[in-house]
């Protein structure tokens, strides 16, 4: 006998964060890490990470995030505002709380605000997370994060990892339900 299946794919997304409240080391440009486990299985279609960082010298600050289950690593921030602000520094303003996102506005390494935070709203990062489409959504995610210089001292405050991403469903009677 003859019997159809069908599948159709559906799109979803959420957020899962840490508040670590991480003290950063001071000018070893060693990171401070946290990790963040997501369990629900898909495939990405879109990361985006929000950081709340307090750091009263910005361009001392390099990030990343890692997908454990592939190694592949995006940088997010690289010295803010040394190449655009003081080549030999940086940005030399305080904090950050900002979503760093492939479709935001302006790049993250040009924000260096006199008003805190100096780093805010919705930025590009320095590489792409579009680095992470196609791969699977549930796996450990890793923020390092870096400071390069002495004398100012900060604390990762809280990060999400924010993911878009599509399950294919199968409908084994074709009723339109999985």
């Amino acid at each position: 006998a003859f019997q159809a299946t069908g599948s159709f794919v559906t799109d979803s997304s959420l957020s899962t964060c840490s508040s670590p409240s991480l003290a950063i080391p001071d000018g070893t440009g060693a990171p401070a890490s946290d990790s963040i486990v997501v369990g629900v299985a898909g495939t990405i279609t879109d990361v985006d990470v929000q950081l709340d960082v307090t750091h009263t010298y910005i361009g001392d600050l390099t990030a990343s995030l890692e997908h454990s289950g592939t190694t592949t690593t995006v940088t997010l921030l690289d010295r803010p505002g040394l190449t655009a602000i003081d080549p030999d520094y940086g940005c030399g303003e305080n904090d950050i709380d900002a979503l760093l996102n492939d479709e935001g506005g302006s790049a993250a390494e040009d924000a260096c605000s006199t008003t805190p935070p100096a780093m805010s709203g919705n930025l590009a990062p320095t590489g792409s997370l579009d680095d992470f489409d196609g791969m699977a959504s549930n796996t450990t995610w890793t923020l390092d994060i870096a400071d390069n210089e002495n004398v100012d001292q900060g604390t990762l405050n809280n990060w999400c990892v924010d993911i878009r991403y599509a399950i294919e469903l199968t409908d084994g009677d074709l009723d339109g339900v999985a």
